[in-house]
């Protein structure tokens, strides 16, 4: 599914927020309010959906959407049920921003999520630029909006982050990573299994050659 002009889309598109769904047409709805509700151009950002062959009303809840929120970029892509990691393979292999954001259907982004990335990127260093992968920011708890997991150690540092992880935080989090970079670590999908845990392949490769910058900023919330 496209909506409109393509051209439009490629010129204008710095940001691709991507979402992952299997049969969870129920959470859609609401995560498209928070997604209509970011604080940013709405040509500047577009919302790719990657159906993972689901069962459900998901088709038919994306065309709700897409008559709710006509100002919103969104694009829909169905595919053929694989997993998560090839779901989020198809989004990075089709985005047209710039940097990639994931967020997933019970999970939702804080309205100034894109500003704060936008904020952090400008902050690398010029002569570091072209090594830094990206940023990575906090997610909070739903419950009382607190650190899910740790935060990390500054509230901005550029370094790998398997570094963080074995200096103890914990955790998910959320990122805006580069697409032209993330799309030399596909996660790799084999025949025999729906299930490749990204942790232990995209961002241990991804470190051997990149550095991330890390920031203390709430971006997005997980609700389960």
């Amino acid at each position: 599914t496209e909506h409109k002009d393509l051209q439009t889309i490629i010129t204008n598109m710095k940001h691709t927020i991507f979402t992952p769904v299997y049969n969870r047409a129920n959470n859609m709805l609401g995560l498209a309010k928070h997604i209509a509700e970011i604080s940013y151009p709405k040509s500047e950002f577009e919302w790719l959906i990657i159906d993972d062959g689901s069962t459900d009303n998901l088709k038919d809840v994306l065309s709700q959407i897409v008559a709710i929120y006509p100002d919103l970029v969104i694009r829909s892509i169905h595919k053929e049920n694989g997993g998560i990691h090839t779901a989020q393979n198809c989004a990075i292999r089709n985005a047209h921003g710039e940097y990639v954001t994931r967020i997933d259907s019970d999970d939702y982004l804080l309205p100034d999520c894109l500003n704060n990335y936008d904020m952090a990127l400008a902050s690398i260093p010029l002569k570091e630029r072209n090594n830094v992968a990206g940023v990575v920011g906090l997610c909070m708890n739903l419950k009382d909006m607190s650190v899910r997991g740790t935060s990390f150690p500054k509230d901005s540092q550029i370094t790998k982050g398997y570094l963080l992880k074995r200096g103890g935080v914990t955790g998910d989090k959320n990122y805006c990573m580069r697409t032209d970079i993330m799309k030399e670590f596909l996660i790799p999908e084999y025949n025999d299994t729906k299930w490749v845990p990204e942790g232990g392949y995209l961002w241990l490769e991804l470190d051997k050659k990149y550095d991330t910058l890390f920031i203390n900023k709430p971006i997005s919330v997980c609700t389960e």
